[in-house]
């Protein structure tokens, strides 16, 4: 990672303050925190979590068609194939993230800009600090759901075991509340239970 690791840090928390509400902002300090313990502990780049972290839900509160827009940007850029047209907010907001983080930020790697990008959803193939933010987002210290002290317990044992617990529960926390499923997050589950 760069030198200007810090300032960069600081920019992306800037935007992030001016264009999330502030229990969303105080949500990405709480992911970042529980994604530097994960680092420590399984020996991921601190450096590299940290931005993956803070960046994470820099689009939350994009309008629909920004948003849209910038998702667009980012699975263009990577030749990326996926159906976006069912896709909602929870989806598409990592990936405009990780395309602000390339464009205006120029975040290059690509193990963060994955980590960001598919922090909801998972993906095929995920790095290290893939696992760690895609946990660390669901078990931050604020979150208040039941499973949350599983999630917890295998996070400190075993993040694969832990990432599929997460994908397993938010599809059937989806499927329980007669919610839309996004087809590529079945697909990406189906993946990993086959490993």
């Amino acid at each position: 990672m760069s030198l200007n690791f810090e300032t960069l840090r600081k920019n992306i928390l800037k935007y992030v303050k001016e264009h999330v509400n502030p229990g969303r902002y105080q949500h990405t300090l709480r992911v970042e925190e529980t994604a530097i313990r994960l680092a420590n502990q399984y020996g991921a780049d601190v450096e590299s979590v940290r931005l993956a972290a803070v960046l994470h839900d820099a689009c939350k509160d994009f309008e629909s068609k920004k948003m849209t827009k910038f998702a667009k940007n980012f699975l263009k850029r990577e030749g990326i194939e996926i159906d976006l047209s069912n896709a909602g907010t929870a989806i598409l907001h990592g990936l405009a993230a990780a395309d602000l983080g390339y464009r205006i930020y120029g975040i290059k790697d690509k193990d963060i800009l994955y980590a960001v990008a598919f922090h909801t959803t998972g993906w095929y193939k995920m790095s290290l600090i893939g696992k760690i933010i895609f946990i660390a987002d669901y078990i931050e210290p604020e979150r208040n759901f039941n499973k949350v002290k599983k999630a917890r317990k295998l996070a400190n044992k075993d993040l694969d075991r832990a990432t599929v617990f997460k994908m397993k529960n938010s599809i059937r926390h989806l499927a329980k509340d007669e919610n839309y499923i996004y087809i590529e997050s079945v697909k990406i589950y189906n993946h990993w239970i086959s490993k």
